[in-house]
């Protein structure tokens, strides 16, 4: 009854990973009945983004009977992914023998959007030196930096989860409530408050915080102690009283106290300025974090930092180079102005990445000056002054690509405080290259099959309806394969359902390498597979159906079962657009029927309707 009433999710295999048992939070949590996943495997759930390597230490751990724990990013049965907590514990009978394993599964997704949440502000706001806070809608503060404790006389932990209002003294209270209204209808008010233990006057500027769909679910803003400056507003004041006084008596004559106040409002202005900068600094970063927060494709993300990053620092050469990780290649996404690859790099760079220090290391490389600091060799565009910096991309713990800017100004690097905005605002480009690339996944896991990786039915549906309207328009034929593995059944009962899906994948594997790449192979259901064949014949389509019939029954099995080489055929249903249907569903009900008629007159061959 406990675990029936659970929130948790309780799953139960047998030792071979075969599901036996799932409580109701599994079922609500995945969207999977009972029906659907007793005796499948819960690779089922895999999304694709977990090392394969976590999943051999699972099974190394639990098959020696111990306990494993560890969190993976699962996929629920509509695409929709979710972070999961697990406890996977071995059940062992009267003679301490496993028979079982009992995997207890919390959803912690909003735990880890909570703590990627937080990893932006961390990198937001770690670089400047003010008060930095965010809070949602209610006015409860879910971040603020180190300089927190300094100005406010309070430890962090003690306001975290609390109102930001508790800050002031009735005073200020309206005050702050009023302008932190004004913040969640879209305005960015500045104001000026102090804070009530320490008496120490901040100027704030509150800017709305928005989620991925640009609605406002809280305020974050940064505040600058002032309280010396206010000092000094008030000795100027002060001195200026005076000397209006004395200046009245003594018009021709510039007192020495007159020279001091020159360099006094000389020193205000400075320091007046020097604020100003860093409040437009830190404006120009949050609405940057904004913008890398709304964006959804990676090629956008990086034309409009690219944007915003020259106008930003001024750079006299900016390019953006990315790894491609498939191919292990660079390639320079962006270069501004426009540089020739033979002009900007070796080429033995682009071939072998780790060349790169940077991507090697995952580390900055900055040349203050290039006539006294050692340079990158492999970089070929040089400069007669200056200097540039290299600056990782990392996203998701790895390092994607590099951006460098190159400026012919000398020492124009040497700054500390321009060194950390630049590392603010390449960390938020990083974070939203790895939100979209997690974005890219959950899009393609809601059309893939977990198990074999090619596209799933719900995708066939979808591309055949699509290709059968395009062929109507441009009067083209259309044929679909309909394929089923014989005899797999007994694959399934002989050695088990990790043999039986290996079997699956290398199947996958070998009627890939005999298709175009406009042709759309798909895992139908089951051991049934559904290939589109747009701009094709009949005549073809049962060429190429015989095609990878052949390629299938010619290959040895030989990695399924330890020691044993085993052999597989298929049968083929085909059918055409327009000879055996107008619409796309009477097309795959005429390569099913086809399909059947295969396996009725002995499999292993290939018919039509």
């Amino acid at each position: 009854m406990a675990v029936e009433q659970s929130p948790i999710m309780v799953i139960i295999t047998n030792t071979e990973g075969n599901i036996e048992y799932v409580n109701p939070a599994f079922i609500r949590q995945t969207g999977y009945t009972p029906e659907e996943v007793i005796g499948q495997n819960p690779r089922i759930l895999k999304s694709g983004t977990t090392s394969p390597e976590v999943y051999k230490q699972l099974w190394k751990t639990i098959m020696l009977g111990k306990v494993w724990q560890g969190e993976s990013l699962n996929r629920k049965k509509n695409g929709e992914l979710y972070w999961g907590a697990a406890s996977i514990f071995p059940i062992r009978n009267h003679i301490d023998a496993v028979t079982n394993f009992i995997g207890i599964v919390e959803d912690v997704t909003e735990h880890k959007k909570r703590d990627e949440k937080l990893k932006t502000f961390e990198i937001l706001f770690s670089e400047i030196s003010d008060l930095a806070y965010v809070c949602d809608t209610n006015g409860n503060i879910v971040f603020v930096n180190e300089i927190f404790e300094k100005l406010s006389g309070h430890k962090t932990e003690e306001f975290i989860g609390k109102s930001f209002a508790s800050l002031f003294d009735e005073e200020n209270l309206k005050k702050s409530m009023d302008v932190y209204a004004r913040t969640l209808k879209g305005e960015s008010p500045e104001y000026e408050l102090y804070f009530k233990d320490t008496g120490i006057i901040c100027e704030y500027k509150n800017t709305p915080w928005r989620n991925e769909k640009g609605d406002i679910i809280g305020v974050m803003g940064v505040a600058r102690d002032i309280t010396a400056h206010k000092r000094l507003e008030k000795e100027l004041r002060l001195t200026n009283e005076s000397l209006e006084q004395r200046v009245i008596e003594r018009t021709k004559e510039l007192t020495k106290t007159g020279e001091e106040l020159l360099v006094e409002i000389a020193e205000h202005k400075r320091i007046e300025e020097e604020r100003n900068k860093k409040i437009n600094d830190l404006t120009h970063l949050i609405d940057f974090s904004n913008l890398m927060s709304n964006e959804v494709q990676e090629e956008e993300i990086l034309k409009h930092a690219n944007l915003i990053l020259k106008n930003q620092f001024m750079p006299d050469v900016l390019s953006i180079v990315m790894m491609n990780k498939e191919k292990n290649l660079l390639d320079i996404s962006i270069a501004n102005p426009p540089v020739p690859l033979d002009k900007f790099a070796r080429k033995e760079l682009f071939l072998n990445p780790s060349l790169c220090r940077v991507i090697r290391t995952g580390q900055p490389f900055l040349v203050r000056d290039i006539g006294t600091d050692a340079s990158c060799e492999c970089l070929l565009h040089k400069i007669e002054t200056g200097g540039y910096i290299c600056i990782p991309l990392i996203a998701g713990g790895e390092t994607v690509g590099v951006v460098q800017m190159i400026k012919k100004e000398k020492s124009y690097w040497d700054n500390a405080e321009l060194y950390r905005l630049i590392s603010a605002y390449i960390g938020l480009m990083s974070n939203a290259i790895h939100r979209v690339r997690l974005t890219t996944i959950t899009k393609l896991a809601a059309i893939t099959d977990a198990l074999t990786g090619v596209y799933n039915r719900r995708h066939f549906d979808d591309m055949l309806e699509k290709f059968t309207a395009l062929t109507k328009r441009y009067n083209e034929p259309l044929s679909i394969l309909i394929a089923d593995i014989d005899h797999f059944k007994s694959i399934n009962d002989t050695y088990g359902h990790i043999a039986g899906d290996l079997v699956l994948q290398q199947v996958t594997k070998n009627i890939s390498n005999t298709l175009r790449k406009s042709d759309i192979l798909t895992r139908y259901g089951g051991e049934e597979f559904a290939i589109i064949l747009p701009a094709t014949n009949m005549a073809s389509a049962l060429e190429k159906a015989n095609r990878i019939r052949e390629h299938v029954e010619s290959i040895n099995f030989d990695s399924v079962v330890t020691g044993k080489s085993l052999k597989m055929t298929i049968s083929i249903g085909v059918a055409n657009f327009p000879e055996h249907g107008a619409e796309y569903e009477a097309i795959v009900t005429a390569a099913d029927s086809a399909l059947y008629k295969a396996k009725r007159s002995g499999r292993n061959r290939v018919e039509i309707p």
